[in-house]
């Protein structure tokens, strides 16, 4: 069966995101991906230069992953359970490796946390480990966000919770997705504005009334149910 996400980690994710997800089941998914033996597994483990069996090694458990509206680039932030810290920065370090192509990641502390940063040119991204959470951004401020809590939960932001009562999602679920269109929207419209692009007006006009849209799911005995439901202003 599947089994319910850890909420006390969903906590970590702040209000005044326009996208949140929170699921189980990474480490198991990167294995049965990587045992399907299809050619493009061995052409992401090449790109990579980690073998997902690896990856799938150094995370389990809940993981959340948030967007979160900044100066100019959203904060995206990951953050995933692992049982073994060492085994994890390890990986990362490998991965950033491969990623950073002749980048090495700079040892540095945030707050106190010891944490790598990989110079991408445009953007940095930064990872380390947490009190037992993996933990990658591009926002360093992230780091203290997971170790004290963020200054404001999504469960207190108005959008979210809204949303959440109104499709009657419990507090127990398998997973849930979380869209923040009223904010979302006019967030990739200015992004699509700096790279000298426009969306649709007739897209845009569609969009506009939507407020949220929320997915979850969850299990009653041996019934798993999924709920997709989309709010408008």
């Amino acid at each position: 069966s599947v089994e319910n996400v850890d909420p006390e980690l969903a906590d970590l994710i702040p209000a005044g995101s326009v996208a949140a997800l929170s699921f189980n089941g990474l480490a198991p998914a990167l294995r049965q991906f990587a045992r399907t033996g299809a050619p493009f597994v061995k052409g992401i483990e090449r790109v990579l230069q980690v073998p997902l069996a690896d990856i799938a090694g150094a995370v389990g458990g809940s993981s959340i992953l948030y967007v979160k509206p900044s100066a100019l680039i959203p904060e995206i932030t990951l953050v995933v359970k692992t049982d073994d810290e060492d085994k994890a920065l390890a990986v990362l370090d490998r991965l950033a490796r491969a990623l950073g192509q002749g980048s090495v990641p700079k040892h540095t502390t945030v707050d106190g946390i010891a944490v790598r940063q990989l110079d991408l040119g445009s953007v940095s991204v930064y990872y380390g480990v947490v009190d037992g959470k993996v933990v990658v951004s591009d926002a360093s401020r992230a780091f203290e966000s997971v170790q004290d809590g963020p200054d404001k939960p999504l469960a207190d932001d108005g959008v979210f919770s809204d949303a959440k009562d109104a499709a009657g999602m419990p507090d127990e679920t398998n997973g849930w997705l979380f869209l923040n269109l009223k904010d979302g929207i006019p967030l990739v419209e200015s992004l699509a504005q700096l790279a000298n692009q426009r969306i649709p007006a007739e897209v845009e006009d569609n969009l506009r009334p939507l407020r949220s849209a929320l997915v979850y799911g969850s299990r009653n005995g041996d019934l798993q149910d999924v709920v997709a439901f989309v709010q408008t202003s």
